[in-house]
């Protein structure tokens, strides 16, 4: 029996995982928490929408009462078997098969004939299975009209619901069959029927992206703002979700409210701009939204258009006067999201536009750290070019410089140099750009840093670099999270202990990396 399964993408947690990796096992190793449309955390979490990563779209699946066939098996015999090594017991019990199923395969198949005689022989027109779906709701949901025609003929209740709510002129929606849909409206179906998490016929068929449903069910008067009970979303809010945009017009030219929310603060526009829907954000701005709303994380939709990598739609809330300094409840901007995503069309737009180029976070992340960390030299070249200050730290010491050499970018870390970079800065355990560069092996991070005079006999150990994550280092974590890992497992294969204070020259011995020590031997670098 095909069961009913509706599936729409919601673009509830947008997130931008600044180049962290995904298989991180530390608790403290996160993504910056760039942007959060729809999570209660004080700490501002990243999208995609829609889509899409945990950072990742969520799916939404109504409720609908109908019972899957792999989960509900119907089990004819039950054997229970009690060994204590003197007792077994066998019973069985049997179930007596449905005497209406043939009828109710005819319905699935469309077989008109076959349904047909069944009914002339007196059967209840109006019978349902046992997951309470009823005769016409099964030929709705097939599309088989010629069936729908016949049984609504015939007397069949045409709003009948199955146990979670589902009417026939849902399922038929749901499924997009526009004539049986205009067919049951006409017979006096009822348009505004919800199923049992609040999700009306209208909502689904735009989020399922049915026009000529959604025109339909419009014309019999379908309410355009009303909301879902489990999130507070309408039909508008599912159409932009799934980048509908020719359905998103026809509920804005019937009255949606163009800046509804849901429960979470989430709006149309920051659905759109999140998804990369420039077609229905710029709609959405001709019908009035409001541009620099936020939701209860702070979060807006140039910032989730710049975390999106969206130059396109960044362009149009510039253009329409988005606050290109706003920040998230942490004080994430777009620059930072921008930045961190690698996207340079895009810091070069609000760069243009006036973004502040030293603005930090709650815990003092700057865009140039974030580019840094990435290895984006053309990003970190425009920042640095702006004026970014290039020794900013976070508040547990982490600079542009450090995140450079632990990712292994030799070209950025020589242009943080050249504009002034302290080459021994580093966190107060003595984590420094050689040190981390040296755990990891990066032998041309290691021949920059050196040019520079970096001190070669900083001690430092695995567990300070573990102590360079808490919140302040969660998402530019790509080094870190790796070094951690390496640490832990290269220190147990070298029998070196976790709170080992070593010199960059002994950890890249320990570690087997001959070039790294060789370099740093001929500079002069002792254990």
């Amino acid at each position: 029996m095909k069961k009913f399964i509706f599936t729409a993408i919601f673009i509830s947690v947008i997130s931008v995982n600044c180049f962290a990796e995904a298989n991180t096992p530390d608790a403290n190793v996160q993504p910056i928490k760039a942007v959060a449309a729809a999570v209660p955390d004080a700490n501002v979490q990243s999208i995609i929408a829609t889509t899409p990563d945990a950072n990742a779209p969520l799916i939404k699946t109504p409720r609908v009462g109908t019972q899957n066939a792999n989960v509900q098996a119907i089990k004819t015999a039950k054997s229970v078997i009690l060994d204590v090594n003197v007792l077994s017991i066998n019973t069985t019990i049997k179930i007596t098969p449905d005497p209406n199923a043939q009828l109710f395969k005819a319905v699935e198949d469309g077989n008109l004939t076959k349904v047909a005689g069944v009914l002339f022989s007196g059967v209840d027109v109006n019978i349902k299975n046992r997951d309470g779906e009823s005769l016409l709701w099964l030929a709705a949901q097939n599309g088989h009209i010629e069936v729908v025609k016949l049984l609504a003929d015939k007397g069949a209740d045409i709003n009948s619901v199955t146990s979670g709510g589902i009417t026939p002129l849902a399922t038929a929606s749901y499924e997009g069959h526009t004539e049986i849909v205009k067919l049951l409206l006409d017979k006096g179906a009822n348009v505004n029927t919800k199923t049992e998490d609040g999700t009306s016929i209208l909502w689904a068929a735009s989020a399922n992206g049915f026009t000529d449903v959604v025109k339909a069910l419009l014309e019999k008067g379908a309410d355009v703002n009303t909301t879902t009970t489990d999130d507070g979303t309408n039909a508008l809010w599912a159409a932009v979700a799934n980048g509908r945009a020719e359905i998103a017009k026809l509920l804005l030219d019937k009255g949606a409210d163009v800046n509804t929310t849901a429960k979470d603060g989430t709006t149309a526009l920051q659905l759109a701009s999140g998804g990369g829907y420039a077609d229905i954000v710029k709609l959405l701005i001709e019908k009035g939204t409001n541009i620099n709303t936020k939701t209860a994380a702070g979060t807006t939709a140039l910032q989730l258009a710049s975390g999106g990598g969206f130059a396109d739609v960044v362009r149009l809330l510039l253009d329409k006067g988005a606050d290109v300094n706003s920040t998230t409840n942490d004080g994430t901007g777009a620059l930072q999201m921008a930045s961190c995503g690698g996207f340079a069309d895009i810091v070069k737009l609000l760069l243009d536009k006036g973004a502040d180029v030293n603005s930090t976070t709650a815990d003092g992340t700057t865009a140039l750290q974030l580019a840094s960390g990435g290895g984006y030299a053309d990003i970190v070249t425009m920042l640095l070019q702006k004026g970014a200050n290039v020794n900013t730290a976070t508040t547990i010491g982490t600079t542009a410089l450090l995140l450079a050499s632990g990712g292994g970018s030799a070209v950025v870390a020589a242009l943080l140099l050249q504009n002034g970079a302290n080459v021994n800065a580093g966190t107060a355990d003595g984590i420094t750009p050689l040190w981390l560069a040296s755990s990891n092996g990066y032998a041309d991070v290691v021949k920059v840093l050196l040019t520079k005079n970096a001190n070669l006999n900083t001690l430092a150990s695995g567990s300070g670099i573990i102590a360079m994550m808490p919140a302040s280092t969660r998402g530019y974590a790509t080094s870190y999270a790796s070094i951690v890992r390496r640490y832990i497992r290269k220190a147990k294969n070298y029998a070196m202990g976790a709170d080992a204070k070593v010199t960059p020259l002994a950890i890249a011995k320990r570690f087997g990396y001959t070039d790294v020590a060789q370099l740093l031997q001929q500079a002069g670098a002792t254990e």
